[in-house]
């Protein structure tokens, strides 16, 4: 790869930040770092809390195109809003210089925190399931609402079909005024209408 001759190299890793909540009775994260370059490379991982996390492999080597997890654990829990960093040092494998690097955020949370939101969004996002309830409640009534108005318009077809045809002799002896007679052609457009309002009312059951 042309990255390989470059000073400067970026380090990938499936995550930049992990989230600790604070009553996780096994705080435990996990990341894989990547090594999609054609040569192996050799990596050290740094922490500004030492305290707080410790890091299953700190030092180690990758070949090419290999991936390792790594784990980390917290050992000390920190209060809430609390941020450290993790930062990932990477050497060309027999090398001592710092090709590349990478920090990871370690964030320590609320135990009802929602993952792979924006920090100024969390709150809101708490409150979804209030917010989902009254949008349901919406679409019921608005369902509720269409349904009145397909039975309707199928009644209205279903008494079109019953009426009198327009030009029957038959219907010449009929009780019903001519003006409600209905002709051959309105009798089949009130048919198709009423079948298609027939599968809008019976597709929710």
């Amino acid at each position: 790869m042309a990255a390989a001759n470059e000073e400067s190299v970026p380090v990938f890793v499936s995550s930049t930040e992990l989230i600790f909540r604070i009553n996780e009775k096994t705080p435990a994260k996990l990341f894989t770092l990547y090594n999609p370059y054609s040569y192996p490379i050799s990596y050290k991982i740094l922490c500004t809390a030492t305290r707080n996390y410790t890091v299953s492999e700190s030092t180690g080597s990758l070949l090419a195109d290999c991936c390792k997890d790594i784990v980390v654990r917290s050992i000390q829990r920190s209060q809430v809003g609390n941020l450290d960093r993790l930062k990932i040092e990477m050497m060309r494998k027999g090398s001592s210089k710092v090709i590349g690097s990478r920090e990871i955020n370690l964030r320590t949370v609320p135990g009802d925190y929602i993952d792979n939101v924006p920090q100024e969004e969390n709150d809101r996002m708490r409150h979804m399931p209030a917010m989902t309830a009254s949008v349901t409640s919406v679409e019921k009534k608005d369902n509720h609402s269409a349904t009145w108005a397909y039975l309707i318009a199928g009644i209205f077809c279903a008494v079109a079909l019953v009426c009198p045809t327009a030009g029957d002799p038959t219907s010449t002896n009929s009780s019903i005024p001519p003006l409600l007679h209905i002709t051959l052609p309105q009798k089949l457009v009130a048919a198709y209408i009423l079948g298609i309002v027939t599968i809008l009312i019976l597709r929710p059951l």
